[in-house]
């Protein structure tokens, strides 16, 4: 990964680091990282049993590494058809009448205040559930064309039918963990913000993001069983991830993750307006703020508001430039 970073009081900033999260948002990690290698046991053998074992070992090496690759696709895919149980025990629908994960695992004040705060000082629409597909449609029609997706997913006919099941994991998922916006309850422009000075949640969250890894990672193969655009997923994975953000050492932090204005309402000033209120309500509380964006077009607006060019991010597979932005406290 080719980094390039600008200077920062006559000092080169370090290089970033890799993958800083298991899973975060937008992660899509591929389930061969998360699921354990098997080891034969080395302990307790013989010396005559021990050389026996080796050779089998290597025997059924290229075998063994095979069948644990489709085991691992194997469990994506039965997850991703399992979808609604997943979610319905995962995610708290009722079944049975017990407890819900979410019940278990919310501390009290599970809202953040602060991105509270933020909705009712600046009139921002908090969406609801019943507002998600309206979210999905949105999210769908605006990155349809994103540098991002048009690299990751080569052939044009799997964007079309895999995006809006990739945007509805992120919906899903993001609606969870983190605090969803709108200009208005029409759902014009929307605003996606984790406040990652908030860790009350963090064990929940990861369950969370790791049910809709799962789940993406399923669409991933069923849409495109040649397995490229899986592929371009695992190599482009830096792209997805936010890891950069370990590089800034800042903890009081917000990010954003989608800003989106529903092409009939662009250039009415809605999504400076949403942006500056989180501009607002970061500076009434000292925070900085972070976001990435892989268009180049949108650089100048974000430098209009304050914004500057922490890094870029490149990787030698793709011809994809990610541009890592922060307006400092």
């Amino acid at each position: 990964m080719k980094i390039l970073l600008e200077e920062k009081d006559g000092k080169k900033l370090e290089p970033f680091s890799g993958v800083n999260r298991l899973i975060s948002k937008r992660s899509r990690a591929s389930a061969a990282q998360l699921l354990p290698c098997h080891k034969k046991p080395q302990r307790g053998l013989g010396v005559s049993k021990l050389a026996r074992h080796h050779a089998a070992d290597r025997f059924g090496q290229g075998q063994l590494l095979h069948m644990q690759k489709l085991v691992r696709i194997g469990v994506i895919f039965v997850l991703a058809q399992l979808r609604g149980q997943v979610q319905a025990d995962l995610l708290g629908a009722k079944a049975g009448g017990g407890h819900h994960l979410h019940q278990l695992f919310h501390l009290p004040g599970a809202q953040t205040r602060l991105l509270l705060q933020l909705a009712v000082r600046a009139g921002l629409y908090k969406v609801q559930e019943q507002d998600l597909d309206r979210l999905k449609e949105i999210l769908t029609v605006c990155f349809q064309n994103d540098p991002l997706y048009s690299t990751l997913i080569e052939d044009e006919a799997t964007k079309e039918r895999l995006l809006p099941h990739l945007l509805e994991c992120d919906v899903t998922e993001l609606f969870e963990t983190c605090e969803v916006f709108a200009d208005s309850p029409e759902l014009k422009g929307v605003l996606i913000l984790s406040d990652e000075s908030d860790h009350r949640h963090a064990f929940y969250n990861y369950f969370v993001s790791l049910k809709e890894s799962l789940i993406t990672d399923g669409w991933l193969l069923h849409e495109d069983p040649t397995m490229k655009t899986f592929f371009n997923f695992v190599l482009g994975k830096d792209y997805l991830n936010s890891a950069w953000t370990a590089q800034l050492h800042e903890t009081r932090r917000l990010h954003v993750i989608y800003l989106a204005v529903d092409p009939k309402f662009q250039h009415h000033g809605l999504a400076e307006m949403m942006m500056n209120e989180v501009i607002a309500c970061a500076d009434r509380n000292d925070m900085m703020i972070s976001l990435e964006t892989h268009n180049p077009k949108n650089i100048p607006f974000y430098e209009h508001l304050g914004f500057k060019t922490f890094g870029i991010v490149e990787k030698p597979h793709f011809q994809l430039k990610q541009y890592c932005m922060i307006k400092e406290l």
